[in-house]
C-alpha cells in the first residue's frame, strides 16, 4: 500500500513538474513586467518633473524568482549632466526554499544596485542641479498614518529572512562646485563598495565601505558590526563597532568648505592610519576609541611642512563617570607629547585626577613655530621665541587640591 502511494506521489509530482516548465516556456513574465513598467513610467516622471528612462527587465522564476533591471537614468535639467543614472538593479529570492518552507525560511540570494551614479551641481548662485526634484518630492502626498505593529507571523517572517548578499557597487558620487568665486570644485567619491554578505536578521550583521575618495585608488574601507536589528520592537539600532582605515586620503579638496573650523590656512595633507571605535551608543562595557593616524606632508600657509602622528586609546566605561587615557600621543616630525591618566568622578561633580602623567620628547620653539606660523603670528611685536622646552607633570588628587596647588 505504502509503495503504491509513494509511486502516486512520484507520478504527480512529475505531472507537477512537467506542467510548470510547460507554463513557464509558454507564459512570457517578462513581457508582462516590460508592459507593467512602461504604464506606470510616465506617472514616475510625473512626480520627479524629469525624463526617466528604464531599460528592459529580464526575470527568472526557477530555482532563483528574481529581476534584472537595467539602465536606468533621470535626465538632468536642460544640458546638464544627469543626476541619477544606475547600470543595473538584480535580485533574486530562493524561491524552492520558500516553498518547501510554506514561507517560513526566506532566502534573499542576492539585492544588488550596480553602477550607481550620483552627479550633483552647485551653480554659481548657489542652487542646486536637484533643487526642483527635491521639492517636487516634499511637495508630494502626505506621509501615511503610522502603521500598526507588526504581528507576530510577519515578525517571525522578518526575523527568518537570510541575505546572502546585498551591495551597492561600482557606485560614484560627484559634486561640482562653481560657487566657490574661483575655479570650480569637484569632489569625487569612486570605486564605492558598501556590502553586506551571509547575514540573518536576527544576528549582528557587518557591514563593509570601501571607496576612492578624492582620487582613483582606493583609500578608506570602513567596517562595522551592527544588529541584531530591533524587529518589531522600535528600539534603536544596536552598534557594536566602527571601524575605518585609512591610505593617503588627501584632504586637501575639502579646505574651501572647513570655513571657520579650520583657524589656519591648509595647504596639503594625506592622512593614513586607522580608527577604532567600540560601543559606540555606550550600551554595554563603555566606549573605547583607539587611533593610529598619520597625516603626511601637513602644509599650512607660510609654514614647512611636517608629518602629525596621533595614537593611543580612550575609554569611558559605561555607569562609571570616568575617562581613561592610555599613552595618548601627539607627534610633529620628531616632537611628541603623550599623555596618560584617568579623570573620574564626571557625574558626580566632583573631579578627580588619578594618575596623570604629560611628558614630552624632543620640544623646540623655533621648529614649532616654522610648522606651525599663527603660533609665531601670536607673539608680541618684536618678542622672539626659540630653543627646546620640556613638559613634565604628574597629577593626582581631586579639584579642590589642584585648586589649592
Amino acid at each position: 500500500m505504502l509503495r503504491k502511494a509513494l509511486k502516486v506521489f512520484a507520478v504527480l509530482a512529475a505531472l507537477f513538474v512537467v506542467a510548470l516548465g510547460i507554463f513557464i516556456a509558454v507564459f512570457d513574465f517578462d513581457e508582462v513586467v516590460n508592459e507593467q513598467k512602461d504604464t506606470y513610467l510616465p506617472e514616475i516622471e510625473k512626480a520627479l518633473g524629469r525624463k526617466v528612462e528604464i531599460g528592459a527587465i529580464k526575470t527568472t522564476l526557477l530555482p532563483v524568482l528574481g529581476a534584472e533591471i537595467r539602465d536606468i537614468r533621470i535626465a538632468g535639467a536642460g544640458d546638464g549632466a544627469s543626476p541619477l543614472q544606475i547600470k543595473a538593479v538584480r535580485f533574486g529570492v530562493g524561491l524552492w526554499g520558500a516553498i518547501k518552507s510554506a514561507g517560513t525560511q526566506v532566502e534573499l540570494r542576492e539585492l544588488v544596485i550596480d553602477g550607481l551614479v550620483v552627479d550633483v551641481t552647485r551653480r554659481a548662485d548657489g542652487s542646486l542641479s536637484i533643487d526642483d526634484v527635491l521639492k517636487r518630492l516634499s511637495e508630494g502626498p502626505p506621509p501615511e498614518e503610522t502603521p500598526e505593529p507588526l504581528s507576530a507571523d510577519a515578525r517571525a517572517f522578518i526575523q527568518n529572512l537570510k541575505l546572502d548578499r546585498v551591495a551597492l557597487q561600482n557606485a560614484s558620487l560627484r559634486f561640482r562646485d562653481e560657487a566657490t568665486g574661483g575655479e570650480p570644485a569637484l569632489i569625487e567619491v569612486g570605486d564605492l563598495l558598501i556590502e553586506i554578505n551571509d547575514a540573518a536578521l536576527i544576528s549582528p550583521i557587518d557591514v563593509t565601505l570601501t571607496a576612492a575618495v578624492f582620487g582613483k585608488a582606493q583609500n578608506l574601507r570602513i567596517t562595522t558590526r551592527v544588529g541584531p536589528l530591533p524587529i518589531g520592537t522600535g528600539g534603536p539600532l544596536p552598534i557594536e563597532r566602527i571601524a575605518v582605515e585609512l591610505d593617503g586620503l588627501d584632504l586637501a579638496p575639502i579646505v574651501p568648505y572647513l570655513g571657520e573650523a579650520l583657524p589656519v590656512g591648509l595647504t596639503a595633507a594625506q592622512i593614513s592610519g586607522s580608527l577604532a571605535l567600540t560601543d559606540p551608543l555606550n550600551v554595554d562595557a563603555g566606549r573605547a576609541l583607539t587611533t593610529d593616524l598619520k597625516v603626511a606632508g601637513l602644509t599650512f600657509e607660510g609654514g614647512q611642512p611636517f608629518t602629525l602622528a596621533l595614537g593611543g586609546k580612550v575609554r569611558t566605561p559605561r555607569l562609571s563617570g570616568r575617562i581613561e587615557v592610555e599613552d595618548l600621543a601627539v607627534q610633529i616630525d620628531a616632537m611628541r607629547v603623550t599623555l596618560a591618566g584617568a579623570l573620574t568622578g564626571l557625574t558626580t561633580g566632583r573631579m578627580n585626577i588619578e594618575g596623570v602623567r604629560l611628558t614630552s620628547e624632543g620640544l623646540h620653539f623655533g621648529e614649532l613655530m616654522a610648522r606651525l606660523p599663527p603660533l609665531k603670528a601670536a607673539l608680541p611685536p618684536g618678542a622672539v621665541l626659540d630653543g627646546p622646552f620640556t613638559l613634565n607633570a604628574q597629577l593626582d588628587g581631586d579639584g579642590d587640591e589642584h585648586r589649592a596647588m
